[in-house]
């Protein structure tokens, strides 16, 4: 299953660009399409991240306006998502880097690992409806 969407962190600040079985030039029309701008100007900085051996990614993104920094977040899986073991576990994965990214500038990850833990499955939850409800990108 295809799916693109943004999530959040939950308790903590913070969007993520979510996709499924996008390829990178299939992620930048749509981004394109909804006038995503600034997402898809930090976007097409993850190209390099889109090889063929590659099952999935998470990347953060920082990109500065008028002196004033906003940070971009990414979780992409390149194949479509069909529910298997191994489609959890990558997805399970990538939710960790990205919660490692977001998180650790915020709390102790080893002391707070409740917290972490919660933003993790808080994470896993809307990727599940999204790939269940086929949701579309929204900014």
């Amino acid at each position: 299953m295809k799916a693109m969407s943004t999530l959040n962190f939950g308790s903590f600040p913070g969007k993520i660009m979510f996709t499924a079985g996008y390829s990178f030039e299939e992620a930048c029309k749509e981004l394109k399409k909804q006038k995503c701008n600034d997402w898809l100007e930090c976007f097409k900085q993850t190209e390099y991240l889109f090889e063929p051996t590659c099952a999935g990614f998470a990347s953060t993104r920082i990109l500065s306006v008028k002196g004033k920094e906003y940070t971009f977040n990414f979780v992409c899986l390149r194949d479509e998502f069909n529910f298997s073991d191994k489609h959890h576990a990558t997805l399970s994965h990538e939710v960790i880097h990205i919660c490692t990214h977001q998180l650790k500038d915020m709390i102790d990850i080893v002391r707070e690992n409740e917290a972490f833990a919660y933003t993790h499955t808080h994470i896993l939850n809307q990727c599940y409806e999204v790939l269940r409800n086929k949701k579309l990108l929204k900014k």
